[in-house]
């Protein structure tokens, strides 16, 4: 094939890994034709200090990317954000030295960050006879098989010699070809590997996207500090081309950004689709040697190139011993971008040690209350979702709340527009979100989260509000980050009328009655009766309590409960029945039928009011947008029928 055509590139990730001094950046050279250690200072020491990347042209004249990394314990924090993209690891073991620790971390490393095909080249075959070589051999098998690779290919090869490296392309092409990789439908993310400036270009990113593609001229923005930008140029492995996509190592040429300003972790993405977070909910598997978790502890978390400290606290569980596992709550020190389904590691600050990894089943910031009865329960129903590689699902059930508005939703799909609303819509066919109206979403797997919340509440409420018939719906629905326009088809949802009763225009638990006795609710109705006298005059608070006797505590507990059930209007100290305002709506609407102009004199004498009620109803009525004051008349501004829309709000005197 001419070395000059734009090979046809896959992608996936082949990567090296392995102990220090074993052969990794030799046999890259040898597989690659490309020196991947860049830096003086590694050229100076002879070891690998950073991460390099080349491409590799496998034996059917396609290419595939591949990364290789430190082996000097010192440069482990490199080793991992490198590792995090290997599909294919080729394990380096040097055969005059056998398997060494760093041989295990780095395969633990990569198996607890990516699920790759494995194979272990032994290199350095030319400085050990036959025997010494089989049983490097052997004892590499033994490695893999104990490992849980039992069926990794073993190949030898000199780096000097390039006896085997046939071998290794062979075997290198037939496992890139097995790697199954998932597409991954979210918008763009790469997470950033190195950032510098080309002269007369400007600013290059370069990375392995995690999800999704990007073409030529697209806006995009860095993360977490929200740098606006726009894609000018693309490179994978040296070839231009005009597509940006996951899973194929590129350099981004980018407008407007300043190398300065980026480093190593940050994001690079499309718009207004991923946010940077303070903690993330996850889980964890201990992959320790002797290491016990308690309820918090201080780490270094590693997610695709990035690494923060953070602190790790267990969920359901005081400690941890090695080889379990639990759902985290991981507070990062440094806010970072991460989403559902992104695999990480946890390392101990000091002594510096792997402690084991997991994956992320929300990454929406916020402490869960670890005494909630369906905490654990949703959190093991997220890990079923993000196994059929449903980040959308994860998101939603280990997420901070169970209701959404529609932007919200939207945004955690983390696909573009027509694609999210198309996953929405499917969501809601399969039965695991619920449209509330008003913009409003349930989790359904959350139904019982929401009915308990809102029964606690209640519980509380009916203990501080012992005279009142409830919370008003609207209230509820702020509770729950929805519209008010929701609260019907969230009570059909938790099967509200079980256990829940809307009366006066109130939810209450079901079986609760506002605590008034005998006593009480006969004051109730001579209140009424004395207002129904005045009508459609108002009467003042004062002069109620003492035509009929009642002391103020009573007053106040009857007034409130009046209110709530809408059977009384009120006007500062002034009461009225709501059907006495009714009455002169009408009376007034009938005035402007014949002229366009009503003065107070003919209001008052139409309505049968004296002079104050019929000031303050008037202006009621300027306040609710049916007339307006001119001079000393009113105009109408619109005709309406009905009750008052205000009042409405204010007593709440409809039934649900």
């Amino acid at each position: 094939m001419n070395n000059n055509t734009t090979p046809m590139v896959l992608p996936v990730m082949v990567g090296t890994a392995g102990h220090v001094d074993h052969g990794k950046t030799s046999l890259v050279r040898n597989l690659t034709g490309f020196d991947t250690d860049r830096l003086r200072e590694e050229k100076e020491r002879g070891l690998s200090i950073d991460i390099g990347v080349a491409p590799c042209r496998l034996p059917d004249g396609r290419m595939a990317g591949i990364i290789d990394v430190p082996g000097h314990l010192d440069f482990i924090r490199n080793m991992v954000a490198g590792a995090s993209s290997i599909d294919v690891l080729i394990l380096v073991i040097a055969a005059d030295d056998g398997v060494m620790p760093q041989t295990k971390e780095h395969l633990e490393i990569v198996r607890m960050l990516r699920a790759p095909r494995v194979m272990a080249v032994l290199t350095k075959i030319d400085l050990v006879d036959k025997a010494a070589l089989e049983l490097a051999r052997a004892e590499a098998a033994g490695f893999l098989n104990a490992s849980g690779f039992p069926d990794a290919p073993v190949v030898g090869v000199s780096n000097q010699t390039g006896e085997g490296m046939d071998d290794v392309r062979k075997t290198v092409e037939r496992l890139v070809a097995e790697v199954g990789r998932p597409r991954d439908a979210r918008a763009f993310r790469m997470s950033v590997r190195n950032c510098f400036l080309m002269k007369g270009h400007g600013a290059v990113l370069t990375g392995v996207p995690v999800c999704g593609e990007v073409k030529l001229g697209a806006d995009l923005e860095i993360l977490p500090t929200g740098t606006q930008t726009s894609l000018r140029s693309v490179q994978n492995y040296r070839h231009a081309t005009d597509t940006a996509q996951e899973g194929i190592s590129a350099g981004l040429n980018l407008r407007d950004v300043s190398p300065g300003d980026i480093k190593r972790g940050m994001i690079v993405a499309v718009p207004n689709i991923y946010k940077p977070t303070a903690s993330a909910i996850v889980f964890f598997r201990n992959a320790s040697d002797g290491f016990t978790f308690r309820r918090a502890t201080e780490v270094r978390f590693h997610c695709g190139t990035s690494a923060t400290p953070a602190g790790g606290k267990l969920i359901g569980k005081k400690e941890l011993p090695p080889g379990e596992t639990a759902f985290m709550r991981i507070k990062f020190r440094e806010p970072l971008v991460a989403a559902a389904g992104d695999r990480f590691l946890l390392r101990r600050l000091s002594p510096s040690a792997t402690l084991g990894g997991g994956v992320v089943l929300s990454a929406r910031d916020y402490l869960p209350q670890r005494t909630s009865p369906f905490l654990t329960q949703r959190l093991r129903l997220a890990q079923e979702a993000l196994e059929n590689q449903d980040y959308f699902l994860s998101e939603l059930l280990a997420g901070p709340e169970p209701t959404l508005q529609t932007p919200e939703l939207l945004r955690l799909t983390q696909r573009p527009v027509q694609e999210a609303e198309k996953l929405v819509e499917e969501k809601q066919k399969r039965g695991e979100i619920k449209d509330l109206g008003g913009g409003g979403w349930l989790a359904t797997a959350r139904i019982n989260e929401v009915r308990l919340n809102i029964k606690n509440r209640l519980i509380h409420y009916h203990e501080d509000n012992k005279y009142t018939w409830g919370m008003e719906p609207g209230y509820v629905c702020k509770l729950l980050g929805l519209d008010p326009a929701s609260f019907e088809k969230l009570f059909s949802a938790i099967g509200g009328a079980k256990e829940f009763a809307v009366r006066h225009g109130r939810l209450a638990l079901k079986d609760f009655q506002p605590a008034i006795d005998a006593r009480l609710i006969k004051l109730r109705d001579r209140i009424l009766e004395r207002l129904a006298q005045s009508s459609p005059n108002w009467t003042a608070r004062n002069t109620l309590a003492g035509e009929l006797g009642i002391a103020r505590a009573d007053m106040k507990i009857l007034l409130k409960l009046l209110q709530e059930e809408g059977s009384i209007h009120t006007m500062g100290n002034y009461f009225l029945l709501p059907g006495s305002l009714d009455h002169c709506r009408e009376t007034l609407l009938r005035l402007f039928s014949r002229t366009p102009e009503v003065e107070v004199g003919m209001f008052r004498e139409a309505a049968g009011l004296s002079r104050n009620p019929a000031i303050a109803i008037l202006e009621a009525f300027d306040s609710e947008g049916l007339t307006r004051r001119v001079g000393d008349t009113r105009v109408l501004m619109k005709s309406r029928s009905g009750k008052n829309s205000k009042i409405e709000a204010q007593t709440g005197n409809r039934e649900l």
